[in-house]
C-alpha cells in the first residue's frame, strides 16, 4: 500500500474528523494518541526537504524511529526520496 497527494489528503481529512469526535471525549491520552497519528499522517503529505524537520518536531521525536520509518516507506514517492539527504538520520 501506498499514498499520493490525493490520498494522503484523505487519510489527514478523515484522521482529523476522529480527532474532534475525540476531544468531546475529554481523554488526555487518547488525544494526545490521535495527535501522533495525525503527525504520522502528515509525513505521507510533506514535502521530501521537509520531512526531517517533521521528524524531529514536538510530536513525532520521541517516537520510535522504525515507526516513523514505516510511515515515510508508505509514500508513494518512496523509492525516489530514499537515497536523497531528505532522509538522512530517519531511515539509516
Amino acid at each position: 500500500m501506498s499514498f499520493n497527494t490525493a490520498g494522503a489528503m484523505c487519510a489527514i481529512c478523515d484522521v482529523n474528523e476522529y480527532r474532534k469526535c475525540i476531544r468531546e471525549l475529554d481523554s488526555p491520552l487518547v488525544t494526545q494518541l490521535f495527535d501522533i497519528l495525525h503527525a504520522l499522517c502528515n509525513l505521507l503529505l510533506v514535502k521530501p526537504e521537509n520531512l526531517l524537520e517533521v521528524c524531529t518536531g514536538e510530536t513525532l521525536n520521541y517516537l520510535d524511529k522504525s515507526v516513523v520509518r514505516q510511515f515515510i516507506q508508505l509514500r508513494s514517492d518512496f523509492r525516489d526520496i530514499k537515497n536523497t539527504n531528505n532522509l538522512k538520520g530517519i531511515i539509516e
